[in-house]
């Protein structure tokens, strides 16, 4: 799981999920990519439910495609952040992290909700 901050994957690690890291900010570098893509053949991007998380998200799996590969996403409520989502809504985390979009997938269905002025950012 790559996560925004350190708080998220201290939270994260709290509840048992150990294999998080945090990129430290919204903007996932080359370099942080290559050596996720070392580890894990599918890595799942889980950023603040938030325009700048969703914003993180398309760069990140853009870097990701970039290497050949694609990640998988964990889409969090409007407003929430890992840590907030361990603290408050455990449960609710647990069930969004057993099931993670593709990105294509993703894509498509936040096109769907989206109006033509919050469209800019996918084009």
């Amino acid at each position: 799981f790559i996560v925004e901050g350190y708080f998220d994957v201290i939270s994260l690690h709290k509840v048992g999920i150990k294999n998080a890291v945090a990129s430290m900010g919204t903007s996932l570098t080359e370099n942080q990519a290559k050596l996720v893509k070392r580890y894990s053949a599918t890595p799942i991007l889980m950023f603040d439910g938030d325009g700048a998380g969703r914003k993180a998200t398309l760069r990140s799996a853009r870097t990701f495609y970039s290497l050949g590969v694609e990640p998988l996403i964990v889409e969090l409520p409007k407003g929430e952040d890992p840590d907030s989502m361990v603290r408050e809504k455990e449960s609710s985390l647990k069930e969004l992290l057993a099931f993670p979009q593709d990105f294509i997938n993703w894509v498509v269905e936040k096109l769907k909700s989206l109006n033509e002025v919050e469209k800019i950012p996918f084009l």
